[in-house]
């Protein structure tokens, strides 16, 4: 639809936006919209350092099975051995899902973090409502499990996705500004 054309001025020489004034190809970046863009790109470096974190305890992982009883070639000795050997392997397991689960949480949240927050330049509706959406699913997955920690009452699980969330909700509130829905708005 667009809005109407000014008078005296040809089709050919209106801005590439033909939107409100704001919105000229040179105006600059309300700052709400500036805010979430760095919050996001600081959620998508964030989120890459747990990847990595998720990798290197895979790898750890990796380290402790080739060192335990488990990884040699010698069965073990005697039946205390062996019992070591389930513990260890029961560890194993249980840490390396830990970190496999953690480095996949990690990279479904990076990968959309950094791919919309490059795309705040194009200043389309679409990268807007993409973000909300992740950021609402990000922060309601955070408190839901922050909430869930809570009621078996473990302090330290509770508490730590409680960050993730205040990061999400804020670039989620951020992108509700009538700044932002005004300079996505095309």
């Amino acid at each position: 639809m667009g809005y109407p054309r000014p008078q005296g001025q040809p089709a050919w020489a209106l801005s590439p936006t033909n939107g409100p004034p704001d919105q000229e190809a040179g105006a600059p970046t309300p700052n709400p919209v500036l805010i979430a863009r760095i919050l996001l790109w600081g959620q998508g470096a964030v989120s890459a350092v747990a990847v990595l974190l998720g990798l290197a305890g895979l790898a750890l992982v990796l380290i402790f099975y080739m060192d335990s009883p488990l990884g040699g070639s010698a069965p073990p000795a005697d039946f205390y051995d062996a019992l070591a050997a389930i513990g260890v392997a029961i560890l194993i397991l249980v840490v390396g899902i830990a970190a496999l689960a953690i480095g996949t949480v990690a990279f479904g949240v990076m990968v959309p973090s950094l791919i919309l927050a490059a795309r705040f330049g194009r200043r389309t509706n679409g990268v807007r409502v993409g973000t909300l959406v992740l950021e609402g699913i990000v922060c309601g997955l955070s408190l839901f499990a922050s909430v869930s920690a809570a009621i078996d009452r473990a302090i330290v699980p509770a508490v730590a996705p409680l960050p993730l969330a205040a990061l999400s909700g804020a670039v989620f509130g951020l992108l509700l500004t009538p700044q932002a829905r005004d300079h996505f708005r095309r």
